[in-house]
């Protein structure tokens, strides 16, 4: 018994990193257990529409649906519904298992360009990241990217190309955004291969299988046109349209200061900058991660600030600052390091907390506070109304008070009809998109019409109805002042 328990002893003090990154995995998983059967919050809502909608056709992909996307997230987890049953605890639990692979490709990836402690110290930092945190607990695309673009890059080191192939072709299905990562990944082994041999139609042809995967993403907007008569969904263009000096200052403060990412970005680019001779040398490989980075950010300021666009890219930072401070003067401190980030990193999330409740981050950091919010303002319609006709400024999440299938109403409790009244004057994009019974059942209504303004959240609506009756405002812990539901009773 002695000798088992100090071979044990002498196998972990050896593989301490190994065994830590187990336990990391182990851990986050079962942390997040008791929030499985979680009710949908904020853009869940649209995934578990095409999840559903998919489901619902025999698992054919080409079925269009609101916000309509590459479709390996849907297919796949409907696929999952199919061998099981639907259920937001089975979608939960698969999104727990892609963020503990996350942190382990993350360790392996580390291990392989530096070693076992950068990967851990990496994984680490990630997983008590607060925007990781929370979009473990969701389905998103956010952890499905990660996954991906980790195993695309795990592959790629350890020229398994095959498995490349089949992870990045996945990963270029997720979302749309990710059809430049082969072309990243193209460029950097075509530079490597120049700055070591001079230029040579050869190897740029040697290089060009790495951009095998892009196929797939044409074949699919090929189909997308052939079917629909677009190459993506329309009203995801319009996103381009908000590209602006203000729009793109507010963006880099919301990733940057809010998130706490500047005292992580701002030390890893000083670092790179004046050691960048030593960790090109020994570590070219950081160069990508560099420019995914600096690319990816750019990209993504055309987009609104959340926090979980950028989550995907987090660990190539992550990665990329521990190694460039171990080929650094201070690769002592890097366990301080760890912590001074995190310090900062959880500071900068607990004050924007605080002092916006609701914040440009959205409502993903604050899921706990919406989900009451949201139970706190069914409950009560229910208890007055129960035979109401919703109206609200909720945004895409208005089927919380249709759909029993999101957590919030069952099949005896939900209302009979929700519709979502836009804020901003409609695009002709979105008009083809909005729905034209509204019109039919607000002339000739079943029910009372309630009209929720979220105004707190979503700015005030021009769209309002004109003639309303105040009834009661909801909020969520009835202290917070900023998260607020104003329920009106709309009257002829």
């Amino acid at each position: 018994m002695k000798t088992l328990l100090h071979k044990s002893a002498r196998y972990v003090t050896q593989h301490a990193y190994t065994v830590g990154i187990i336990i990391l995995c182990i851990c986050n998983v079962l942390v997040r257990l008791p929030f499985l059967n979680l009710p949908s919050v904020g853009d869940e809502g649209l995934y578990y529409q095409g999840v559903l909608t998919i489901y619902k056709h025999n698992l054919n992909p080409f079925v269009e649906f609101w916000s309509y996307k590459p479709p390996v997230i849907f297919w796949f987890t409907a696929l999952i519904f199919k061998l099981f049953q639907p259920s937001r605890m089975i979608a939960h639990l698969f999104v727990y298992f892609l963020s503990s692979c996350t942190l382990l490709l993350l360790y392996l990836v580390g291990k392989k360009l530096r070693d076992e402690k950068v990967g851990f110290l990496a994984a680490l930092l990630l997983c008590l990241t607060p925007t990781f945190i929370f979009q473990s607990m969701l389905f998103l695309d956010s952890l499905f990217i990660s996954v991906l673009l980790l195993a695309t890059i795990y592959a790629y080191l350890s020229k398994r190309y095959f498995l490349y192939f089949i992870t990045c072709s996945l990963l270029v299905l997720t979302k749309e955004t990710q059809i430049f990562i082969p072309f990243l990944i193209f460029f950097y082994a075509f530079f490597v291969a120049w700055k070591r041999h001079g230029f040579s139609l050869r190897h740029l042809w040697s290089c060009s299988f790495l951009l095998l995967p892009s196929i797939w993403f044409l074949l699919w907007i090929a189909v997308n046109k052939y079917i629909f008569g677009w190459y993506v969904w329309p009203l995801s263009t319009t996103l381009l349209h908000s590209l602006s000096i203000h729009n793109v200052l507010n963006r880099l403060k919301e990733l940057f200061i809010h998130s706490g990412i500047w005292s992580i970005a701002l030390p890893t680019l000083f670092t790179y900058y004046f050691y960048r001779v030593t960790i090109i040398k020994k570590n070219p490989f950081t160069l990508f991660f560099l420019i995914s980075y600096v690319f990816y950010t750019c990209l993504f300021l055309i987009f609104p600030p959340w926090p979980r666009y950028v989550l995907p890219y987090y660990p190539l930072l992550y990665l990329l600052c521990f190694i460039c401070i171990s080929y650094s003067k201070f690769a002592r401190y890097l366990w301080k390091s760890f912590l001074v980030f995190i310090c900062i990193m959880i500071g900068s999330w607990i004050m924007m907390t605080v002092k916006f409740p609701i914040s440009g981050s959205w409502g993903e950091d604050d899921l706990f506070r919406i989900i009451s919010l949201d139970q706190q303002t069914i409950r009560f319609i229910q208890e007055t109304y129960p035979n109401a006709i919703i109206l609200t400024t909720g945004g895409e999440n208005n089927q919380i008070y249709t759909d029993p299938f999101l957590g919030y109403v069952t099949e005896q409790s939900r209302f009979s009809f929700a519709a979502y009244l836009s804020c901003n004057t409609p695009t002709s994009e979105q008009k083809l998109y909005m729905k034209d019974d509204i019109r039919t059942v607000l002339t000739n209504p079943t029910g009372p019409v309630i009209y929720i303004d979220t105004s707190s959240y979503t700015g005030a609506c021009t769209t309002s109805p004109a003639h309303l009756q105040f009834l009661k405002r909801i909020y969520s812990n009835n202290i917070d002042t900023q998260s607020v539901h104003d329920i009106y009773l709309v009257t002829q």
